[in-house]
């Protein structure tokens, strides 16, 4: 599970789920639990699916190298909203960025647990595809773990590698 929670105080948030598996598509299918979203009266934040349909749940396939989904904002007052992102239960080999075009900015969603965005009268600041995730599926690093211990000379020999240093 990947949850994107959009707030804007204490009492007024919401959530965008992705769910993960390799029976899922990306085209929306109401049979396995995708769930089209429904527009509340104040913030809003969705997932777009390969077909165009606005989901807030979003059951999605493992990518199998890069994947990038659209997503979709609105605010009735504007302002500063703070996006938080759950990904503690995301597979390892999955990495996530949050691209955001109307700050140019990219962010790895597992180092920075929040982002602020701010809707204002600028169309494009609440633009469909401002926000945008990417999912990148990388190989998970091989590593080498050789301890030793030499009680005579009371000291302990650690000789360790890995092929790959992301998140080891």
């Amino acid at each position: 599970i990947f949850r994107i929670t959009m707030q804007q105080d204490d009492l007024i948030w919401d959530d965008a789920v992705f769910n993960f598996s390799n029976e899922y598509d990306r085209a929306y299918q109401k049979e396995t639990g995708d769930a089209l979203k429904l527009v509340n009266s104040s913030i809003n934040i969705w997932s777009v699916s390969s077909d165009n349909q606005n989901l807030v749940i979003n059951n999605y396939p493992l990518p199998s190298s890069s994947d990038t989904v659209v997503l979709g904002m609105t605010s009735s007052n504007g302002g500063i909203c703070t996006l938080k992102f759950s990904t503690d239960s995301i597979p390892r080999n999955v990495l996530v960025y949050l691209i955001d075009e109307y700050r140019g900015r990219t962010i790895d969603v597992r180092k920075e647990k929040e982002w602020k965005v701010l809707i204002n009268t600028d169309p494009q600041s609440y633009a469909l595809g401002r926000l945008k995730v990417v999912f990148v599926k990388v190989n998970l690093p091989q590593i080498s773990f050789d301890p030793t211990a030499d009680e005579t000379a009371k000291q302990t020999k650690v000789q360790w590698s890995s092929s790959k240093e992301i998140y080891t």
